[in-house]
This record gives C-alpha cells, sequence and structure tokens, in this order.
C-alpha cells in the first residue's frame, strides 16, 4: 500500500515538474498549474488502479480445491419423499 502512495506522489511531483518546465520555456506559469492538475489526475487514476488490483488479490480465493467438495448428487436441499 505504500507503494501506491509513493506512486502517486511520483506522478504529481511530475506533472509539477513538466509544468515548470514548460513555464520557463514557454515564460507562462499558466503550465505549472496545468502540470499540477494532470499529475493529480494521473496519480490518482493510478492509485484507483491499483487499489482495486490490489483489492482482486485479496479477494481470489486461495485455492480451488481447499475445503471438502460436495458429491454432484448432494442436494443441499431435503429430499421429498416419493409415493
Amino acid at each position: 500500500m505504500a507503494g501506491l502512495a509513493g506512486e502517486t506522489a511520483s506522478h504529481v511531483g511530475a506533472g509539477l515538474l513538466l509544468g515548470w518546465g514548460l513555464s520557463q520555456l514557454l515564460n507562462n506559469t499558466v503550465w505549472i498549474a496545468t502540470g499540477g492538475i494532470i499529475g493529480i489526475a494521473t496519480g490518482m487514476a493510478s492509485l484507483i488502479r491499483g487499489a482495486l488490483k490490489l483489492n482482486r488479490q485479496l479477494d481470489a480465493p486461495v485455492s480451488k480445491t481447499s475445503g471438502a467438495e460436495k458429491s454432484p448428487d448432494e442436494n443441499p436441499k431435503e429430499r421429498s419423499p416419493s409415493s
């Protein structure tokens, strides 16, 4: 989980750094905010994608053969008597 937080922070930092570089190159300060917003958006998308992947891994069954398997002719409902 700490890896997801670091990855999100790196996305935000990279967006800010690229925005700063563009603002220096183009002499316009709007690119810092634009880079930050893009960094936050990509960081959140990455965080959500990683959290969903982690959730799927935690919800996955440990083993397909674990537990007692029922035979195919076993019926969980009580059988009614035939007359």
